[in-house]
């Protein structure tokens, strides 16, 4: 079983490299990032996209300025999206089918029911969602919140590699504190893997990430032994987890020695960062995907094949 995924695994990182390809709405080889903002008021909405935004003091969550409440980055694998308000966390869209499909839909696309692309696969709940950032603020951990300022800058928004930068100002901090945070996100085609590389002017200890828990979920940790700066990984799977319950896996990838395991809180597995300036990644894995992964052996063999790439 494990030499199967280690094959799949080649096999997506050869696509990675393979040369773009468009068969009418489909395109093979390729990610995008999404960011829109409204130009029409409701009911009327017209989204045009932006290749940055500052989020408005005024925004607040479900007045739909932004299509599906922030900003999806994708590829012929999976999708993903990050709340633009004070959540500020990550959101999986599951896809059935290679296209890119995100900057066609919004609010009005009912992308909770299941249709012929995928749909909005995972309950995010209170939770840090997968791979999300948050803060410990003290002993609580916390996501920023709507004190401070948002913005989103897209770097690259197309092409077998895609990226863009998140940035947090004027977070607050305890003892009246306030910091900054900037974080870069990337994607290629070929893999589900979300990169972070996070840099802020935070104290150690203080930024954290997680996966979703649930009832629904177990936790995973790798059972190898891994040296200091190595790369060593949080998952869940979970075979009715998924908003249409069924199978879901997701899983978390930071360096040993960067990060250590919190009790879990707010329906979410966390893991708090040593460094201001993390570097980890995220992905989320569903069973009608184009993987062929639909079961929880096959999920964590592939997750051990990934874990073996990175530390060779």
């Amino acid at each position: 079983m494990r030499h199967s995924f280690v094959a799949i695994a080649g096999a997506l990182a050869l696509s990675a490299c393979a040369t773009v390809e468009n068969t009418g709405d489909t395109v093979i080889g390729t990610a995008k990032v999404d960011l829109r903002v409204s130009t029409a008021p409701a009911p009327d909405r017209v989204y045009e996209p932006r290749s940055s935004v500052v989020v408005p003091d005024t925004h607040t969550i479900g007045d739909h300025i932004y299509p599906y409440e922030g900003i999806g980055w994708e590829n012929e694998i999976i999708g993903y999206r990050l709340y633009l308000d004070e959540r500020a966390v990550t959101d999986i869209f599951g896809k059935r089918l290679p296209g890119i499909i995100l900057d066609k839909i919004d609010y009005r696309s009912k992308y909770h029911d299941l249709a012929d692309w995928g749909l909005d696969v995972q309950h995010v709940g209170p939770s840090m969602g997968v791979g999300g950032l948050g803060l410990y603020r003290g002993d609580s951990l916390e996501r920023f919140g709507k004190v401070g300022q948002l913005s989103a800058d897209v770097l690259k928004e197309t092409g077998a590699e895609v990226s863009f930068k998140i940035t947090h100002r004027d977070v607050p901090l305890t003892n009246n504190n306030t910091g900054q945070v900037e974080a870069t996100y990337s994607l290629k085609s070929g893999s589900p893997l979300t990169w972070v590389n996070v840099k802020s002017t935070l104290r150690n200890a203080t930024l954290a990430s997680g996966l979703v828990k649930s009832p629904d979920n177990k936790r995973f940790r790798n059972s190898n032994q891994v040296k200091k700066g190595e790369w060593r990984y949080i998952a869940t799977w979970g075979d009715k987890l998924s908003d249409v319950k069924d199978g879901l896996g997701t899983v978390l990838f930071y360096r040993d020695g960067d990060a250590r395991l919190m009790p879990s809180v707010n329906e979410t597995f966390p893991i708090r960062f040593n460094t201001p300036n993390p570097t980890y990644a995220f992905a989320g894995v569903w069973v009608q995907g184009p993987m062929g992964i639909t079961n929880e052996e096959s999920f964590i063999a592939w997750v051990d094949s990934q874990q073996e790439e990175l530390n060779k």
